[in-house]
């Protein structure tokens, strides 16, 4: 006999399944934070327009904001504040590699920012 299970349970397991997938291992995410970051520096160091917008396309932001959204659909407070955290962190290394490649760009063509 096969129980049957009702559409809003079916759209919650879903939904945890995909909160899961969102939150849990995000080391592509910090690796893939860190290149862009370098990317993106680079393109405003060589004033090029496509790097930058190539660093932008690339940027994996989207991934705590879709666990974001789907703790705060599922009422998951610790996940929320979770992917809240990833979120802060991610763009805090972001402007950290973005200031440490810039400064090592000036150390190593010996020039100050006027």
């Amino acid at each position: 006999m096969k129980l049957s299970i009702s559409p809003f349970a079916r759209m919650r397991e879903k939904t945890q399944k995909r909160l899961e997938e969102h939150t849990n291992n995000l080391t592509n995410f910090y690796t893939l934070t860190s290149i862009v970051a370098a990317l993106a520096s680079l393109g405003l160091l060589l004033n090029n327009t496509a790097i930058i917008i190539g660093a932008m396309v690339l940027a994996p932001l989207i991934i705590p904001v879709i666990g974001f959204s789907l703790a705060l659909l599922a009422f998951e407070l610790r996940r929320f504040l979770r992917a809240l955290l990833h979120l802060a962190l991610g763009s805090f290394a972001t402007v950290v590699i973005a200031y440490l490649f810039g400064n090592l760009a000036i150390i190593l063509e010996g020039n100050t920012i006027n």
